[in-house]
């Protein structure tokens, strides 16, 4: 019975999601969004996305902070925060990050990575449970979104930027 309703519930997905999900590679690089003042607890869960996808956005659209948290579902408009934020980058592997779905209550393999826990699964932005954020500005666009524990992804140490300057075109 029990197994019957997790099939039902992993099928809904497969048939909501239909944006594939790619497989990292096994150590990448995770940017963290955050604004300034914003703190991970020791065992506390972030959210983060691919640093490449982000720079390959950034780099395209050359956008405005604003336009940044929308693009990761933030905020439904482009406007600029009054709070001043900050991009923190980490090196993980992928075996310390979880993929959120919706769908699956016990951890399971979907490209590449193990799926969250329900628990662990909230996400911060417009988060359809498909392992993908959904721009506000344009729902086609999507950027892949993990969650890793602070002290997993801190371990190899990391690298903290205004986002300013994570937006600024390279000199």
């Amino acid at each position: 019975m029990i197994g019957a309703l997790l099939g039902l519930l992993a099928s809904a997905w497969a048939a909501t999601c239909t944006t594939p999900l790619t497989e990292p590679p096994a150590g990448m690089s995770v940017a963290w969004v955050s604004p300034l003042g914003a703190r991970a607890a020791a065992r506390g869960y972030l959210t983060v996305v691919p640093t490449a996808e982000l720079t390959r956005w950034v780099a395209a659209e050359r956008p405005t902070l604003g336009r940044l948290l929308q693009h990761l579902g933030e905020q439904k408009r482009a406007d600029n925060p009054r709070r001043l934020y900050k991009v923190i980058v980490f090196e993980v592997a992928t075996d310390d990050v979880c993929r959120p779905l919706d769908g699956y209550s016990d951890p399971r393999t979907v490209a590449g990575v193990v799926t969250c826990s329900p628990a662990r699964s909230r996400v911060n932005g417009r988060y359809e449970g498909c392992g993908l954020l959904t721009d506000r500005a344009d729902p086609t666009q999507h950027t892949t979104v993990y969650r890793v524990r602070w002290g997993d992804a801190a371990r190899e140490g990391f690298c903290v930027l205004p986002a300013e300057r994570f937006l600024a075109p390279p000199r």
